[in-house]
């Protein structure tokens, strides 16, 4: 709590687990995998400023063999 407290300024979203996921597509429902465990939304001025946010102290990757991955998240042209 004491991370998010800290970046709390460029945290759009605190995030939160994530559970079992599925997927969809042409031939119906199925069980997925993925790997990811939960999320957070930062806004930041650019992709290397949100990653500076998780840097090494981030107390997630306390956990063994864990990672954060950023993906950005691009507006729809025209809305």
């Amino acid at each position: 709590m004491k991370s998010m407290d800290d970046n709390k300024a460029s945290l759009a979203d605190r995030g939160a687990p994530v559970g079992k996921n599925k997927r969809i597509d042409t031939n119906g429902i199925k069980d997925g995998k993925n790997d990811v465990c939960g999320y957070s939304i930062v806004q930041a001025e650019s992709a290397d400023a949100a990653a500076k946010i998780f840097g090494q102290d981030q107390p997630f990757l306390q956990m063994p063999d864990a990672a954060i991955e950023m993906i950005e998240v691009l507006e729809i042209p025209g809305m």
